[in-house]
Formats: structure tokens, C-alpha cells, sequence
């Protein structure tokens, strides 16, 4: 076996830091309860679900910021991408309890998702994320939901391997 094999043998999968127990959402959802979802489980997104379990998008923290600006401000005279909130900001309770009186996941949820399989290196999951500028990957094994990646378990391995001789940030000044 040469030595670039043995490497990409031992190199991290997908299967190793993955969450096999994948909280997903209804279509139908209320955003409130979406909310609750989030809060409760200490996540920042999740899987949306049709009514026969089958994978057919993601929602997440952004999606509801989103909706929330959109309802405040209504449609930008510019454009969509004019005087957005900022990406992966946290939301505050009072907000997001305001945003979701109404509307359902349905209304709000990003209608594709970013697939690996549970043998994808950690390096590869990483570069898709940034390719396509998500912050979480769903694992699946066939047409089985098996898993999910976030950006958050790849820091969190890196950060766990890293050379004990990591310096701390330099100040400028």
C-alpha cells in the first residue's frame, strides 16, 4: 500500500464526527415551534421533513432572521441582498417569539441540501461547506438520513487536534 493510501485510510470520516441522532422539522412546523425546536436542542438549524419523512431541505437561524427583516422591512427597493442581517448572527428570544406568530417552516426553509456519505474525509466535508457556503452537511448512507456535519463539529475536531504549540493572537497595537 503506498503511503498516500495508508493516509486517506486514516484521515477522519464523516462517520467520526457526525450526530447519528438528527433532529429534523415538518414542512408544516410553526416557526414558533421551530424556535422551541432550536432553543431546546441547542441547534442553529435542522433537516426539514415531507409528511413521509423524506429529506427535502434545511432550515436554520438565518432563514428566520430573515424572515423576521423581510416582515419589519418588506421588500428592498434594490434587491434582495441590500441591507440583509448579518449571516449566523444570534437572534434574540423577544424577536424571534415576535417572528413567529405566524408562518411555518415551509414559508422560510432553503428548498436543496448538501449530501455526503458517512466514508467522506473531514477535509473534503470542509471544502464543500465553503464551496457552498453552508454551515451544516447532511450524512446519508443510500436514501437514509444518517447523520449531519455542522461547521461547529469541524472546529471543534480541529481544535481537539491541534499541535500543542499553537500560539495565542498577537495584538496589533
Amino acid at each position: 500500500m503506498t503511503p498516500e493510501k495508508a493516509d486517506r485510510q486514516t484521515r477522519p470520516k464523516a462517520r467520526d464526527l457526525m450526530s447519528s441522532q438528527v433532529v429534523t422539522v415538518p414542512l408544516d412546523c410553526t416557526l414558533q415551534v421551530l424556535c422551541q425546536i432550536l432553543k431546546d436542542h441547542g441547534i442553529s438549524g435542522a433537516p426539514v421533513v415531507d409528511d413521509s419523512g423524506r429529506v427535502v431541505g434545511v432550515v436554520s437561524r438565518t432563514d428566520l432572521s430573515e424572515y423576521k427583516f423581510r416582515r419589519q422591512r418588506g421588500p428592498s427597493p434594490e434587491g434582495p441582498d441590500v441591507e440583509r442581517p448579518i449571516q449566523g448572527s444570534a437572534i434574540p428570544p423577544a424577536m424571534l417569539q415576535e417572528s413567529s406568530q405566524d408562518g411555518r417552516v415551509e414559508d422560510i426553509y432553503s428548498p436543496y441540501t448538501f449530501t455526503a456519505s458517512p466514508e467522506t474525509a473531514i477535509e473534503d466535508i470542509a471544502r464543500i461547506m465553503d464551496q457552498r457556503q453552508v454551515h451544516r452537511l447532511l450524512i446519508v448512507s443510500g436514501s437514509s438520513l444518517v447523520g449531519i456535519v455542522t461547521s461547529t463539529d469541524i472546529l471543534n475536531y480541529e481544535a481537539s487536534h491541534a499541535p500543542d504549540e499553537v500560539s495565542s493572537p498577537q495584538s496589533t497595537e
